[in-house]
């Protein structure tokens, strides 16, 4: 088997031939068959199902595939790799990267980096343990999330009203409510039950600004049909939902509109309220577009101050690709390997901070098996540097012991982070952020080396989990569409979009390949021969053919092109 070495543009010409060489002997094998998406319970939350495409390699592959791998979706997963059909599955995972010149950490992430390294870091291990005791005690499920959020909502309203006093009204909200449960009823083809059964259970409150009211109707509605609504897997979030598209704003009594949104309580809005806030408006317009304008004129120049704030994690003279310093404590970049003192750290890790068991074998599966080519490098001439690509450890000790293991891949132009684990009693101290910042800066020094690597990867997010929150929350932050696989910068309407599960983030059309596709170029292995799809008797390029056409959409020409495909 083959070794594939990379240069910089600082390789003679005689080691690019030495390279194409090399390159020539191997071949990335895979077993040519249909990709099916696989159906699995969804692990983030909302409880339906994802569905997933595997692809099983037979042999370690070069770096230049696992690129390719990553630009069509791709993510190693234990000896495979893996992509969402994001048409099908319940949640989108959203390819993340990092810009590293145009991140600098926000004020609170500031914070826990500089408390970490002088405070943390010399008192371990007898850092301070408040809040680890809850580490497992919050509950990711969307209803009693939207309720949380519900009750503080509630917290925020300024008067009580008794019922008898808005009687009237409600029962006209009481009439539009049963209304609206029979057209649901005959969408969905269940029977809902949309009269409140206890009426001393709802509770109205106005407004000190004379905006109208709020009740919790959406609430109790939802617990009274909670076992036909569990049927369909339907959730307090989308129940919200179904209910304000069917009111579609209605009008009641010529004063009140009628309001469900997503998230909160049952909106009775005052139509008076509507119309002195809009001439309220009109009124401050011109002291509104000044003030904008002054708002926005701070803005640019708080950014501009914030580029030109430097933080400087890693200790610059203990610098090299495979090692340095953090205050006290010390970064080495190694091969992937197995340890008991590793393994412990992960089954420690797994069982305190996820409840998850876990063994020696499944930390080897997923984590310390090679499927990448070893002896994979970048190096640059002038500066005396190689950087060693693929698969690697960056272990983080403190005066020698083993605190932290961050799974990585190093290809040509990004840092991957696959997995982090770490002494359990550093996770009230934000170590996962101090470690993705760690990364970043990481790329930023090895980027004066080899100019086009700039991207740290936080792998793919889901951005209805709260778990995965803290990925969106980096300046520079990046998302690939799913749809067209073009990277967008992050921003408001990205993040809508995404929190609505959508695979179209941009305009632009699906990065599909012809309907009339030829595969000409496709390499084929037949015991160990190796041929391009033409050489091959008329029968075989038919059958070949009909499963690359199924396949193209997922794996996409540059792949098809990458891969050898085993028959």
């Amino acid at each position: 088997m083959g070794c594939c070495c990379l240069y910089t543009s600082t390789q003679t010409s005689n080691s690019l031939a030495q390279q194409n060489q090399q390159e020539s002997k191997h071949h990335c094998l895979t077993l040519l068959r249909v990709l099916k998406s696989n159906k699995s319970s969804c692990l983030y939350e909302c409880g339906k199902y994802q569905y997933i495409y595997y692809l099983h390699p037979i042999n370690n592959f070069n770096i230049e595939t696992m690129e390719l791998l990553l630009e069509r979706g791709f993510v190693r997963n234990a000896k495979y790799y893996r992509k969402y059909n994001h048409i099908q599955s319940c949640c989108v995972g959203y390819n993340t990267r990092v810009n590293i010149q145009e991140n600098q950490p926000k004020k609170k992430q500031k914070t826990i980096i500089d408390t970490f390294i002088n405070s943390v870091i010399k008192q371990y291990p007898k850092v301070d343990l408040e809040g680890y005791a809850h580490l497992n005690q919050e509950n990711d499920y969307p209803q009693q999330m939207n309720n949380q959020q519900n009750k503080k909502q509630l917290r925020k309203v300024q008067k009580y009203i008794p019922l008898e006093d808005v009687q009237d009204i409600m029962n006209k909200v009481q009439q539009e409510l049963i209304t609206c449960s029979r057209l649901i009823n005959e969408e969905i083809d269940l029977i809902l039950d949309f009269q409140i059964k206890d009426q001393q259970q709802l509770k109205i409150f106005g407004n000190s600004e004379d905006l109208g009211y709020y009740t919790n109707h959406n609430l109790i509605l939802f617990d009274q049909n909670i076992q036909a609504l569990k049927s369909i897997q339907m959730v307090q979030q989308q129940f919200n939902q179904m209910i304000g598209a069917k009111l579609n704003d209605k009008v009641i009594l010529d004063k009140y509109r009628l309001l469900q949104n997503k998230n909160g309580y049952f909106n009775i809005v005052h139509l008076r309220s509507e119309e002195g806030i809009q001439k309220n408006n009109k009124k401050q317009g011109n002291n509104s577009e000044l003030k904008n304008k002054q708002m926005k004129q701070l803005k640019q120049e708080q950014k501009e101050i914030q580029k030109s704030q430097v933080i400087n994690i890693i200790d610059d003279k203990s610098f090299t690709v495979n090692d340095f310093k953090i205050g006290e404590m010390r970064v080495s970049i190694v091969d992937p390997y197995t340890s008991e003192e590793n393994a412990k750290l992960y089954i420690d890790y797994m069982e305190k901070v996820h409840s998850q068991v876990s063994n020696l074998q499944s930390f080897q599966m997923y984590y310390s098996t090679r499927i990448l080519l070893k002896d994979q490098f970048l190096y640059n001439q002038g500066a005396n540097v190689k950087l060693n690509l693929g698969q690697r450890f960056m272990e983080y000790r403190i005066r020698g012991k083993l605190v932290g293991c961050g799974v990585i891949i190093l290809t040509r132009n990004q840092l991957l982070s696959e997995y982090l684990f770490y002494d359990p009693i550093l996770k009230p101290h934000s170590f996962g952020i101090v470690a993705a910042f760690v990364e970043i800066e990481y790329v930023r020094k090895v980027n004066k080396y080899f100019p086009d690597f700039k991207y740290s990867s936080l792998s793919y997010v889901i951005a209805t989990c709260k778990a995965m929150n803290y990925k969106l929350q980096f300046r520079g932050l990046e998302i690939q569409c799913p749809d067209s696989y073009i990277w967008l910068k992050y921003n408001k309407e990205l993040k809508k979009l995404m929190q609505s599960n959508c695979s179209r983030l941009n305009k632009e059309r699906s990065n599909k390949m012809n309907q009339n596709s030829v595969f000409s170029y496709v390499q084929i292995s037949v015991q160990n021969e190796f041929h391009d799809i033409n050489q091959l008797d008329p029968q075989t390029q038919i059958g070949v053919v009909e499963i690359l056409e199924k396949n193209k959409d997922v794996l996409g020409e540059d792949l098809l092109k990458g891969l050898t495909f085993c028959i």
